[in-house]
């Protein structure tokens, strides 16, 4: 049914560094590498190890396209299709459901068919009363006829254990594809889907308020009609609607805005700021994923070839879609592998969670990076899953599936192929925060948890976890100079405890740097040699003569990093110093100092010049008697 995606993956990652609670997650971008390359991922992931959801054959190979939704208890629900082959259209959908935070999952079930043979495009919403919504397309051909049955069926059901009825929106002979839902603060059912026909799709809005019993009539949502797929509606705080599509006769994303229940809808506005970056190409296309935060903050993310191949994109909108900030790359990759089909998760303290089918290795992972400033900056991307699928399924679906949990723990669902055909696995990542570590200068040791790392480091640390943090009072930092530990920023004393909360959170180590002054000389006893403060200004002397060995030296110059004449200088400590004490030794018993050279020298010549100037008078008077 769905245009489809390339792909899939798998989910987390060290269970050992989980129960410690501590993971690395050094800055910066991986090391570059290319399709069939070495994995660029050497740093683990918080998430735990990956989980298989389905358990019952029902008939069909596989498993994909999953959704999920976590209620104020803790309770998990996924659901999921089942297909013939990887790439083909749904056939049933299935469902499972998890009460010990996905520890364990309960006994599949296929939900019930009301009006076709076949289901595809399953979608989970969940209202402010805890009731989850499953709602799923019916359809009996792919073929677009007037005979056609295809139309939208949606059930519900409180804890999973049972269903209500299932009511059915009929779209024949319009053929009715990849919906989405979401409630509203009222418990509205909130919709939006293509209504296509045999030559165009169009993108159009219904709600109900009996739980999905009735209808309002459709309403188109774009300006014009034609050419839109993959249309998903987000619900802001004040209960006015928001819904994103992808535009591919232009390849451009476009949102809309609706302040009376979806009854008028606003202008178009163009998400992408790069025109016709969107893609479709191969069963990669940008199908928006949206998520809204708890402020009301509007993010959406998509798959975009703006830089020549496909990445993973997003853009915030804080005016509920009027205006977009500029597009930001989520993923790191520094080759040409394709990123896509990312999925949004926002936590209660406004982090931005972002997942991703991931080909840097030459077959899929998913990755995953989180930003803690609104979309504008990510942390460095990491592997959910612990096992890769074969690049070779090209289309495992349309969406996966990443939410928030009430405390904070971020949950994925998604199709992987690391089996026999593909299934629905899972993985969790608990309430945790970014904490980094800063030097000051950078470069400078921190012991972590016992382990010296060099600064600027950051860690993936669970909520309540407690770590040790200890710098040495004097550290190395190259040759003639060193760093001495001044402060902790919140004034913890050198070595330290911390327990990670749930915000994200910088503690910063500032050294003073102190450089060497090295004194070289063969007599005297020098004095001001050792270490000062960079900056400082260091004072320097040694005696003026010294007799050694029955016979007087005496001090000439400083030579080195500094010179001087006199015997007690001043050196400025702006990097390590070294000084050399040069002497004269006395000559036939006189020992005067270098100066007293110079004058004397200068004192012989003026003689000389003197003796010079009376013998030519003398000369001159000789020759002026003899002309007389």
């Amino acid at each position: 049914m769905r245009p489809g995606l390339l792909s899939l993956v798998g989910a987390v990652v060290f269970a050992t560094l989980l129960l410690c609670g501590s993971v690395p997650l050094p800055e910066g971008a991986p090391s570059a590498s290319t399709k069939g390359g070495t994995r660029p991922f050497a740093t683990p992931t918080a998430f735990t190890p990956n989980l298989r959801v389905n358990s019952v054959h029902f008939g069909f190979d596989h498993q994909v396209e999953p959704t999920l939704v976590v209620d104020g208890a803790g309770r998990l629900y996924v659901g999921w299709k089942e297909a013939l082959t990887h790439n083909g259209g749904g056939q049933r959908v299935g469902f499972s459901t998890s009460g010990d935070d996905g520890a364990t999952w309960s006994p599949n079930i296929l939900m019930d068919l009301v009006e076709g043979p076949r289901q595809s495009d399953p979608w989970l919403a969940l209202a402010p009363n805890g009731t989850v919504y499953f709602a799923r397309l019916e359809y009996d051909r792919l073929a677009y006829t007037t005979n056609n049955t295809s139309g939208i069926s949606v059930s519900a059901t409180t804890g999973g254990a049972a269903w209500g009825p299932t009511y059915h929106l009929n779209d024949t002979p319009n053929f009715a594809d990849k919906e989405t839902l979401a409630m509203g603060p009222d418990g509205a059912l909130n919709m939006v889907f293509n209504t296509d026909t045999p030559t165009d799709g169009d993108l159009v809005f219904v709600r109900s308020t009996d739980g999905g019993a009735t209808w309002t009539p459709k309403v188109r949502v774009p300006d014009a009609p034609g050419g839109v797929i993959g249309g998903n509606v987000g619900v802001l705080p004040s209960g006015d609607l928001v819904v994103a599509w992808f535009n591919y006769t232009e390849q451009n994303l476009y949102a809309d805005r609706s302040t009376d229940g979806g009854v008028t809808w606003g202008p178009d506005v163009r998400v992408n700021d790069v025109y016709g970056s969107g893609v479709w190409s191969n069963w990669i296309l940008s199908m928006p994923s949206m998520s809204v935060g708890p402020n009301g903050t509007v993010y959406l993310a998509w798959t975009d070839d703006r830089d020549g191949d496909p990445d993973a994109y997003l853009a915030a909108s804080w005016d509920g879609g009027a205006t977009w900030t500029a597009d930001v790359r989520m993923d790191d990759d520094p080759g040409t592998a394709p990123q896509f089909q990312a999925e949004l998760a926002v936590d209660p303290w406004g982090r931005v969670h972002a997942a991703w089918y991931d080909g840097r290795t030459g077959d899929l992972n998913l990755g995953y990076a989180r930003s803690s400033d609104g979309g504008a900056t990510w942390s460095p991307s990491v592997f959910v899953t612990d096992a890769e699928t074969p690049i070779s399924y090209d289309r495992p679906g349309d969406y996966f599936a990443m939410e928030s949990g009430p405390d904070g723990t971020i949950y994925a669902a998604w199709t992987d192929g690391r089996g026999p055909d593909l299934d629905i696995y899972f993985s969790k990542l608990p309430p945790a925060a970014r904490v980094t570590v800063e030097g000051d200068p950078a470069g400078a040791l921190v012991s972590v948890d016992g382990v010296p790392v060099a600064t600027p480091a950051t860690f993936l640390w669970l909520q309540g976890t407690n770590h040790t943090l200890e710098v040495p009072e004097l550290q190395d930092a190259g040759a003639g100079t060193r760093l001495r530990f001044e402060a902790w920023s919140d004034g913890a004393p050198r070595a330290r405890n911390l327990t990670a909360g749930i915000e994200d959170r910088i503690v910063r180590a500032t050294f003073s740097t102190e450089h060497l002054l090295t004194i070289g000389t063969p007599y005297g006893n020098p004095t001001g040699g050792g270490w000062y403060a960079a900056g400082a200004i260091a004072t320097v002397g040694i005696e003026g003569s010294v007799s050694t060995a029955g016979q007087t030296v005496t001090f000439a110059r400083w030579e080195g990093d500094a010179t001087s004449t006199s015997n007690r200088t001043s050196v400025l400590m702006d990097g390590p110093k070294t000084l050399r004490a040069t002497w004269v030794v006395a000559v036939d018993g006189y020992a005067g100092s270098y100066l007293a050279y110079v004058v004397a020298g200068i004192a012989i010549a003026l003689a000389l010049a003197l003796v010079v100037v009376v013998l030519w008078i003398r000369h001159r008077g000789r020759q002026d008697e003899k002309r007389g």
